[in-house]
């Protein structure tokens, strides 16, 4: 399932989980195998196999817990926003992380050649340090474009449905700026 679409958060909750499981399992296996039965001279090596094992075991317990408290947008109402996309890049269940911010859950994302609209439920996201912060995380990208949240659906959809009906995408012509800016978007989100 790829990153953006509909189902993909309870798809990637339960691909984490399940690898997760499996190294918390390998590395008790080692453990135990090291302790109990390997002769003295594979104990070590055995042990340290399953202490380098940790680290990526942890980061895709990390991604669990990062994307644990979200969930899925209903099927009836992600169909509903994307009939008003339209033909547009359309996005839903992305997750911006950073060291300076806290997640940017962004429940929709449309992607336009005049910039980036987004819907949040998170009604505590301090916008403005959001917009800014995924502009910047963009710019380093080579993307230079303007991102607006909203957590009033209504006024996302008016956005969404303007830059539709005023300046509807020309795929014939689209530049590939488009198409980057969208695949940018995705690269920053988890």
């Amino acid at each position: 399932m790829t990153k953006g679409t509909y189902g993909y958060i309870g798809k990637r909750k339960l691909t984490n989980l399940a690898i997760t499981l499996v190294f918390v399992v390998i590395i008790g296996l080692m453990v135990a195998f090291a302790k109990v039965w390997a002769p003295k001279d594979y104990r070590n090596i055995l042990l340290v196999m399953a202490i380098l094992m940790v680290l990526p075991g942890a980061n895709f317990l990390v991604q669990l817990l990062i994307i644990l408290p979200y969930k899925d947008v209903e099927q009836e109402e992600y169909q509903h926003m994307k009939e008003i996309a339209g033909t547009g890049i359309f996005y839903t269940g992305l997750h911006v992380t950073g060291s300076q911010i806290a997640t940017i859950s962004l429940d929709y994302a449309y992607v336009h050649p005049n910039g980036i609209v987004c819907l949040t439920s998170d009604m505590k996201l301090d916008l403005k340090k959001s917009e800014t912060y995924i502009e910047s995380m963009l710019r380093v990208g080579g993307i230079d474009t303007m991102v607006k949240l909203y957590t009033d659906r209504k006024a996302f959809e008016t956005r969404v449905e303007d830059l539709q009906s005023k300046s509807p995408i020309d795929w014939e012509n689209a530049d590939n700026k488009l198409k980057k800016t969208g695949e940018n978007l995705l690269a920053i989100s988890l």
